[in-house]
């Protein structure tokens, strides 16, 4: 297999020291690729991981999604364990959402932006990703709303594309939302930078993050370094997942 290019779950506790112990002997340009490598307690999410199809119910309402962990890898699968979080707390306190402009940054699957969507009370909202993630992006929207399939738009956005990032700052979005996007350490500028464009002093934030390393403490540290005041509204200790509100400082 190549460590290189190629992202893993390893429920082997062994396995992930001697793979540590290689990465931390790699050369630096190549360790930044190898970043989303998670231990696990089970094997159970593996079996999850190359499910073709994946139903939720969520407020009430059944969503089935498809992921192609094979082809995309960590973005053609659901991470529910933030995913839910995120929307809970959304499902739970609608005025947030209620005729807002909301993107959702990194959509993956599209569980999130899916789910906002049947909740039939935003004015509009965008789901986003890198041009690899689309086609799944655009079929899950179409799978869930077949006689609406413009309920959701769905556009290319890479968070280190300027152009994309130009583009996608044409629209004023009232509300940004995401879901575990915090894991690889170097495109943490890159996401800021996007924030700081697609965002104004009235826009709210919503980020869930499952906290794995110590470097998704770091992201948020950095991110109220940068303009932002950074909230956590909640944290799950059986998720290990925190809930965070962002918000660009006036100037």
């Amino acid at each position: 297999k190549n460590l290189i290019n190629s992202y893993y779950v390893y429920d082997n506790w062994m396995l992930l020291i001697i793979l540590s112990f290689t990465l931390l002997n790699m050369p630096d340009q190549n360790q930044s690729i190898c970043q989303a490598i998670v231990p696990y307690e089970s094997l159970k999410i593996l079996s999850r991981l190359h499910k073709q199809t994946r139903t939720f119910n969520i407020a009430g309402q059944s969503i089935s999604v498809q992921q192609n962990w094979e082809t995309i890898g960590i973005a053609g699968v659901v991470w529910e364990a933030a995913a839910v979080v995120l929307l809970e707390y959304l499902t739970g306190k609608p005025e947030l959402i209620e005729d807002k402009r909301i993107l959702e940054l990194g959509s993956g699957t599209g569980l999130c932006a899916i789910a906002v969507a049947h909740m039939h009370l935003a004015h509009s909202i965008t789901a986003s990703d890198r041009p690899v993630v689309l086609d799944i992006l655009h079929a899950n929207v179409g799978m869930n709303f077949k006689n609406d399939p413009d309920r959701v738009k769905v556009i290319g956005l890479d968070w280190t594309n300027r152009e994309q990032i130009e583009n996608a700052a044409k629209f004023d979005y009232d509300v940004i939302i995401g879901s575990d996007l915090v894991y690889i350490e170097n495109i943490f500028p890159d996401l800021i930078e996007t924030l700081t464009k697609l965002s104004d002093e009235k826009t709210e934030i919503f980020f869930s993050s499952k906290m794995r390393y110590t470097r998704d403490t770091k992201f948020y540290k950095m991110l109220s370094e940068s303009g932002f005041t950074v909230e956590r509204l909640l944290f799950s200790p059986e998720d290990n997942v925190a809930l965070y509100k962002i918000m660009k400082l006036l100037k």
